[in-house]
C-alpha cells in the first residue's frame, strides 16, 4: 500500500498540541510517565516531538514549505519507537488517522528521494545492495556463527529460522541458543544459507530509514528464498525481522505467502503449552523484561515472553514502572543508532536506571537490537546487571530430549 502525502491529511486536523506524546500529560487509564527519547534528549524541546512532525506536514500539505535538508536532523532521530502514539488521546479513541511512526517513515522516504538522506544509512543501504547486510560484512561470512557445518541442515523443512543480521553478524550467542534449542528438541528445521535460498537482511534497516524501494527488493528475494525451503512457519529471534516479515511485507510491498511467522518467544510458549518443551535445570534470577518496540508496541506481543519467563524454574520476575506499550525505548531503532549513537545511549542510560530501581540481577529482552543498545549502556553506567535474550534463558533451563 503506497501512502501519498495526502493519507495523512486527516491525522493533522486530529492533532491539537495537547503535548501528550511529549510530556506524558495525564490520560484516563494511562500512566503519567515520560514517553519520547529524543525530545527528552533535546530537553523537552518540542520540535523535536511527534507533535512537530504533525505541524510540519500540515505545513506541507497547505504547501507553505517544502521538504529540505533542513528537516533531516529533526526527522532521523527519532527511534520510531511508536510511544507517542500510544500516549494519543485520539489513538486512544481509536482513530486510525494517528500514526506518527507511519508518518516518519514516510516523510523519510520522501527525503531520501530527494537526495537528503542522511550518509551513514546511505552508505549502509548500498552495503545491503553489495553483501546483503547492514555491517559492512561479507556476506559469505553470514553463517560463521552456526556451531556445526552447514551442510548438515536439509535443504527443505518444516521450519525455517530466519535469523537477522545482528544474531549473524553481532549478537551471535542469540543464533547459537536458538538453533541449539531447536537441535535440542529434534524439530525438523533449516536455516537458509545455501546458494539459490540465501537470507538476506530483513530490509527493516532500509524501510526505517527512509530506502524503501530497496526493501521492497531484499523483501521479495527473502520470500522466493522461504518458499524454496517449504516452510510452514518461519522463526525469527529478531523483533526487527519478525515485524518486517509478518507486517510490512504485506501492508507496505504487497507481498503475500502462505506461511506463519512466529517470534521465538511465541514459537517457544506454544511448545511449553503443548508439553514438547520441558525445564530441568533451575535459573535461579531475578529478572525484569525490557519490551522491544517492534516486539511490543508495534505487534502487540506482551505477554509470550513474560509467560515463557515466568514458566522456567528458579526466574523470579519483576516489572520496570514504564512496561508493554509504555515501555521506555532502547534507543537503538529507526537508524538512531548509526546515525546519532548519544541520543541511543541517552534512552539506554535511563532505562538501566529503571531497570536497576527494580532489584533485579538481570535485565532480559527479545531483541539482538535491544540487547546491544542495553550492553553498551550496562558497560557505560558501569552497571552489574548481567543481560540475556530470552532465549538464551530457555537454553540454559531446558530438558534435553532423550
Amino acid at each position: 500500500m503506497k501512502l501519498k502525502l495526502e493519507d495523512f491529511d486527516k491525522g493533522t486536523q486530529e492533532c491539537i498540541r495537547c503535548r501528550n506524546c511529549t510530556i506524558g500529560a495525564q490520560v484516563p487509564g494511562v500512566p503519567a510517565v515520560e514517553v519520547c527519547p529524543f525530545h527528552k534528549y533535546h530537553n523537552n524541546n518540542r520540535v523535536y516531538s511527534a507533535q512537530s512532525f504533525w505541524q510540519t506536514t500540515k505545513s506541507l500539505l497547505l504547501g507553505d514549505i517544502s521538504l529540505s535538508p533542513l528537516f533531516t536532523d529533526l526527522l532521523f532521530q527519532c527511534t520510531t519507537c511508536g510511544s507517542c502514539v500510544e500516549h494519543c488521546v485520539f489513538h486512544l479513541m481509536q482513530n486510525p488517522y494517528v500514526d506518527s511512526v507511519k508518518l516518519v517513515e514516510y516523510l523519510r522516504s520522501e527525503m531520501v528521494k530527494k537526495g537528503f538522506g542522511v550518509p551513514i544509512h546511505l552508505k549502509f543501504g548500498e552495503h545491503i545492495e553489495k553483501e546483503h547486510n547492514p555491517y559492512m560484512e561479507l556476506h559469505q561470512n553470514r553463517w560463521d556463527w552456526l556451531p556445526f557445518k552447514k551442510e548438515k541442515l536439509p535443504k527443505t523443512a518444516e521450519y525455517v529460522f530466519f535469523v537477522g543480521c545482528t544474531s549473524s553478524y553481532r549478537q551471535k550467542q542469540i543464533a547459537k541458543a536458538t538453533v541449539n534449542i531447536l537441535e535440542k528438541l529434534g524439530l525438523d528445521y533449516t536455516v537458509m544459507c545455501r546458494p539459490g535460498m540465501d537470507e538476506w537482511c530483513c530490509g527493516s534497516p532500509l524501510q526505517r530509514t527512509g530506502q524503501e524501494d530497496k526493501a521492497k527488493t531484499v523483501a521479495e528475494h527473502n520470500l522466493e528464498a522461504i518458499k524454496k525451503t517449504g516452510a510452514k512457519k518461519v522463526i525469527t529471534s529478531c523483533s526487527g525481522c519478525y515485524k518486517m516479515i509478518s507486517k510490512d511485507y504485506k501492508e507496505l510491498y504487497d507481498l503475500d505467502y502462505d506461511f506463519e511467522i512466529v517470534q521465538s518467544v511465541q514459537f517457544l510458549l506454544d511448545l511449553v503449552k503443548k508439553g514438547e518443551l520441558e525445564f530441568a535445570n533451575p535459573v535461579n534470577m531475578k529478572v525484569t523484561y525490557h519490551d522491544p518496540c517492534h516486539l511490543g508496541r508495534h505487534m502487540g506481543v506482551f505477554e509470550a515472553p513474560r509467560e515463557l519467563l515466568k514458566s522456567i524454574p528458579g526466574i523470579e520476575l519483576v516489572e520496570m514502572e514504564r512496561n508493554r506499550e509504555y515501555a521506555w525505548c532502547c534507543g537503538a531503532g529507526g537508524g538512531v543508532r548509526a546515525a546519532y549513537p548519544d541520543i541511543t545511549m541517552f534512552a539506554s542510560t535511563n532505562r538501566i536506571k529503571e531497570a536497576e530501581d527494580t532489584g533485579a540481577d538481570a535485565l532480559v529482552s527479545a531483541c539482538p537490537f535491544c540487547w546491544r543498545g542495553l550492553h553498551d549502556a550496562i558497560e557505560e553506567k558501569g552497571s552489574k546487571l548481567e543481560i540475556f535474550d530470552v532465549v538464551e534463558l530457555v537454553e540454559k533451563a531446558m530438558k534435553n530430549r532423550s
